[in-house]
């Protein structure tokens, strides 16, 4: 994946909110993340927080659920990018095919992402536009 990560804004009120994140590329989390999608020790308990990328999907160390309490254990899950996706999370607005195709980069089945900018998508009109969960 590239070693940048794209800012998504939202208009709150009467002006543009940044959401923060990274991307979970090797040049952002060093060592924290395995080596490929493949090497998550999946369901494996995990002391730091981070979110590692891949082309295969997105992978965090994060507890379990968001509502979870600040106490709870962290595991490793990962979310695989659905087929016929592109690998790369698309800019929003960027032309798609075919309509009503959904894709998820982690925005749904990663449990805790509130330190990272993850995003479903949709695309609708020719393109891509923020989706809900579940839609």
């Amino acid at each position: 994946m590239e070693e940048f990560c794209t800012n998504v804004f939202q208009c709150m009120g009467s002006q543009f909110d940044s959401e923060i994140g990274y991307c979970g590329t090797p040049a952002i989390t060093g060592t924290l993340c395995a080596g490929t999608f493949q090497g998550v020790p999946v369901g494996q308990v995990c002391s730091t927080v981070v979110q590692c990328d891949y082309v295969d999907g997105r992978c965090s160390c994060a507890a379990d659920g968001m509502d979870a309490a600040a106490d709870a254990a962290f595991a490793w899950s990962c979310t695989k990018t659905p087929a016929g996706c592109p690998a790369e999370r698309p800019l929003l607005g960027m032309n798609c095919a075919p309509l009503g195709k959904t894709c998820d980069y982690g925005a749904c089945f990663v449990e805790d992402t509130t330190f990272a900018s993850p995003l479903a998508l949709t695309c609708s009109g020719g393109i891509w536009v923020r989706a809900a969960c579940g839609g």
